[in-house]
């Protein structure tokens, strides 16, 4: 769908499991399975014009790593869309207000 919406020729994915790599290849993205927390991107410097890492971040032991191979593979005047889940929200207000966990905190 991302790739439709921005009229990408290419679009390409890391995924930490085999298993989801080979879901993504399925619906034809190229795929590399690999830890971003401690392995290198394989692409070469200045490769992307765009990156996006959807609520992944938050779950990383060492992002300056992943940071610093999103920065080396993006172009000079490419775009970084990062998210990450807002804890503050006010769904999660309410539920910490019965006792439940943030839902993207899980348990």
């Amino acid at each position: 769908m991302l790739k439709e919406a921005c009229k990408a020729k290419e679009v390409y994915g890391i995924e930490i499991s085999e298993k989801g790599a080979e879901m993504a290849r399925k619906n034809r993205v190229k795929c590399y399975q690999l830890d971003v927390d401690e392995e290198d991107f394989p692409f070469e410097d200045n490769y992307f014009d765009a990156v996006t890492a959807f609520e992944i971040i938050e779950h990383l032991f060492d992002p300056d790593h992943f940071l610093e191979e999103v920065y080396r593979v993006l172009k000079p005047e490419g775009i970084f869309v990062l998210s990450t889940p807002n804890l503050a929200s006010i769904h999660n207000r309410i539920a910490l207000l019965f006792g439940y966990q943030p839902f993207p905190v899980g348990v």
